[in-house]
């Protein structure tokens, strides 16, 4: 009997990675019902979704990032802050699009994040501008506009390249004094 009893966590690890393998093949579905079906049982998973998610973030197919974007948006685990942001520089719009909303939905998490990758990325039109999009909708918290509003004003200037970095690097300062 507790043979039986050992075997079967294993047994419900094997089932949810099996259940969790076909629902990711589903996101690579021509059929957007078959899609979003998935997506909604691989966010109702939840976090051990989240491995396996992150890498179709930088899948050839359009299509299967938007879901991964969309489905990491919708579980928002702070661990996939980072490819988040990779995907902020997506060829398609609509990815960097909902790559930005899971950002937002992450609040502080993906805040650091965008702020810390605009320190490398500030050359990038793209990037900033996902930034941007972060950035404004963070603006938003009370305690959050005052240390924002100078990375939006340099993010308007004409030479963002230059001056962005210095107003992330200033703004992730002031957000770790937010917590001492």
């Amino acid at each position: 009997m507790s043979a039986m009893l050992k075997s079967r966590p294993r047994e419900v690890v094997e089932r949810t990675e099996a259940r969790i393998n076909g629902l990711m093949a589903s996101l690579a579905s021509r059929s957007p019902v078959a899609r979003e079906r998935a997506r909604a049982a691989l966010v109702g998973i939840g976090k051990p979704a989240v491995p396996l998610l992150v890498p179709l973030l930088s899948d050839r197919v359009a299509h299967v990032r938007w879901e991964a974007a969309k489905a990491l948006c919708d579980i928002a685990d702070p661990t996939a802050a980072c490819a988040l942001a990779e995907a902020l520089e997506d060829r398609e719009p609509d990815v960097r699009w909902v790559a930005g909303a899971a950002l937002i939905a992450l609040g502080r998490h993906g805040l650091e994040t965008v702020l810390a990758t605009l320190l490398r990325r500030a050359k990038s039109p793209t990037f900033r501008e996902g930034a941007r999009h972060v950035c404004r909708a963070l603006a938003w918290r009370r305690r959050l506009r005052p240390i924002l509003l100078p990375v939006l004003g340099a993010l308007r200037t004409s030479e963002p390249e230059l001056v962005v970095p210095l107003a992330a690097y200033r703004a992730l300062l002031k957000l770790y004094d937010l917590d001492s």
